[in-house]
């Protein structure tokens, strides 16, 4: 498990091609951002259920591509704030920085109110907790959306 968490807080996700991806990755000791008793929580819950979802959100990628696309340009207008670690594996991707902070993003969500860029992987929230409770809450707040809080 905590090689799964080190894998997805990396921005190279290569591996050799007779490498499984989780290879490539040095099992940490312990991880700075989760007590052992929370990655036991999610050890026990994923034996319980596998990765069956997550996996089948991958494998069904090009019938979702294909299904979506006459919504393709759409966008969303709705505000937003985005949050990420320096370090996700979906903020390496390439070009996708520069989709980001370049004007393209802003294309797609045109109501952006901002990009946060935290240090840490893709599990920003729990690396991060206070720093990213502390954004959303601003956000909610210059939304107006303060009585909604919970």
């Amino acid at each position: 498990m905590k090689k799964f968490f080190v894998f997805f807080s990396q921005n190279n996700l290569t591996a050799k091609e007779d490498q499984d991806l989780l290879d490539v990755v040095e099992e940490p000791e312990t991880l700075p951002w989760i007590s052992d008793n929370e990655l036991n929580y999610y050890v026990v819950q994923f034996q319980k259920s596998g990765f069956t979802g997550a996996v089948n959100y991958y494998r069904s990628m090009q019938w979702n591509w294909e299904h979506m696309s006459p919504w393709t340009d759409t966008g969303t207008s709705t505000p937003a704030l985005y949050i990420a670690g320096d370090r996700d594996c979906v903020h390496g991707i390439t070009r996708m920085k520069e989709f980001i902070h370049g004007g393209d993003f802003v294309k797609y969500v045109p109501n952006l109110k901002g990009i946060v860029i935290l240090p840490g992987g893709h599990f920003i929230q729990q690396e991060c907790p206070h720093e990213v409770n502390e954004h959303l809450t601003n956000f909610f707040v210059e939304q107006g959306l303060q009585n909604h809080m919970i």
